[in-house]
């Protein structure tokens, strides 16, 4: 079953019926459960293949998502945004409600200024879940699903939203999109040996690296503005912040994913291997290939240390002479404002501008180095896919989307769990404490 991770709820205006639902021949169904003009605009917004509006628990059988005997059957088929007209106050809406991952985003719209419960009622059943209310115009953009490549171009002209903030949104495109190629690529896996075309298969391959292109492209963009966000990204897990390398995946680590993931596949093709036949996968990776990844392996191990070494100069710079002395007048001035009973010293101004300007050269170097390693990230991941054939490169990207996906979901899940605990863990102390009182 798939993860749901957005959610859609429009919320009807007091006394309007569900009842009359017009439905649109889509991949999904989306029904329409207002008989009035802003329904109407709603049913133009939203018919998008991966969009699904479901209705009320009244109805059964149809593949609404009120009816918890369906929930099951549709939520496999339906893509990771899932958008409906509900009232969280039925019992099956309650099993629903129960049944989502902690951390689902949950987009409300209010149809009109009275509503029959208001966004505080659903935090209620859904404490974790991430509420933003939006209204005809926020929905009418989302439903365009932008890609990663127009939010860049959006963001870029839309300069006042924080730098973090877009760049976090930008991601969370970028891996959604991610998320649609790994599924083009397990199905060109599948195809059968003898049907493979090689053209179709290079092109999907140019098409996964131009998206790798891209994030970094918008990597560089955004780090020039925020560095630091990018070295501490608010996206990521704690579990994936542990393993991080100035800012992204160690470059090395590809080599590592070859060697693993041809190692399996080898053993899974052992009995094919016996008969003289192969799959054109990793597992068949020829001496010539393995040698040719030896030495790129070797090459991208000198280039990962000199970047390593870089940012180790700089990180050191932060003790150097200017800065102890900076910190030192910095610690001087503070102690003789607490001493002058809020009298002013003439020179602080000068030494706020000295503060921002060592602080604003550190960042540059930052960005510098930034620039460096992520850089060796996407010319080892070309150069890895330079040496393998076209199916085998589907299969590197394969393991290599599978990895990241499924990484960033643990780490996220895992964060999530272990805030419930803390919150259980201090609601259970507050409790015992209370009673201790009594």
């Amino acid at each position: 079953m798939e993860t749901l991770t957005k959610i859609l709820l429009f919320v009807p205006r007091m006394g309007e019926n569900p009842g009359n639902a017009k439905y649109l021949e889509k991949p999904y169904d989306i029904c329409d459960p207002y008989s009035n003009p802003q329904s109407q605009e709603l049913v133009q917004i939203l018919p998008h293949p991966e969009w699904a509006v479901h209705g009320y628990p009244e109805k059964k059988g149809d593949g609404w998502i009120g009816d918890s005997r369906t929930w099951e059957l549709d939520v496999g088929a339906l893509s990771s945004r899932l958008y409906f007209y509900q009232d969280p106050g039925t019992k099956p809406a309650r099993r629903i409600w129960s049944s989502l991952n902690v951390g689902t985003e949950i987009y409300v719209s209010r149809a009109g200024e009275t509503a029959e419960w208001t966004v505080s009622d659903f935090d209620v059943l859904v404490p974790e879940a991430k509420l933003k209310v939006c209204n005809t115009a926020t929905i009418a953009k989302m439903s365009e699903l932008p890609s990663s490549a127009s939010y860049m171009a959006s963001a870029i002209q839309n300069s006042s939203a924080p730098q973090s903030e877009t760049f976090k949104t930008f991601f969370e495109c970028w891996i959604g999109e991610q998320n649609q190629f790994l599924e083009e690529l397990v199905a060109a896996s599948d195809q059968q040996q003898g049907t493979r075309d090689e053209e179709s298969l290079r092109r999907l391959v140019e098409r996964v690296t131009e998206h790798y292109e891209l994030y970094y492209k918008a990597k560089a963009r955004w780090g020039k503005l925020d560095v630091l966000a990018m070295l501490s990204p608010s996206w990521t897990s704690k579990f994936e912040d542990a393993f991080l390398w100035i800012g992204g995946w160690r470059p090395s680590m590809a080599f590592h994913l070859v060697y693993s993931k041809s190692g399996l596949q080898l053993e899974d093709q052992f009995v094919q291997l016996l008969r003289g036949l192969g799959r054109g996968d990793l597992g068949d990776l020829s001496p010539g290939q393995f040698s040719r990844i030896n030495e790129l392996q070797a090459k991208t191990i000198k280039e990962e240390k000199k970047v390593s070494e870089k940012m180790a100069k700089l990180q050191e710079t932060v003790a150097d002479s200017s800065m102890v002395e900076l910190s030192h007048l910095a610690s001087e001035m503070m102690r003789r404002r607490g001493s002058a009973a809020g009298e002013v010293d003439g020179g602080e101004e000068h030494e706020k501008e000295r503060v921002m300007a060592a602080v604003e050269s550190k960042e540059e170097g930052l960005q510098k180095v930034l620039q460096k390693a992520d850089n060796l990230r996407l010319k080892t991941l070309k150069a890895v896919i330079e040496i393998l054939s076209p199916i085998q490169a589907v299969h590197f990207l394969i393991a290599a989307a599978e990895l990241h996906l499924r990484i960033h979901e643990w780490g996220k899940q895992r964060d999530a769990d272990k805030k419930q605990h803390l919150l259980e863990t201090a609601s259970a102390e507050t409790q015992g404490s209370c009673k201790n009182q009594s």
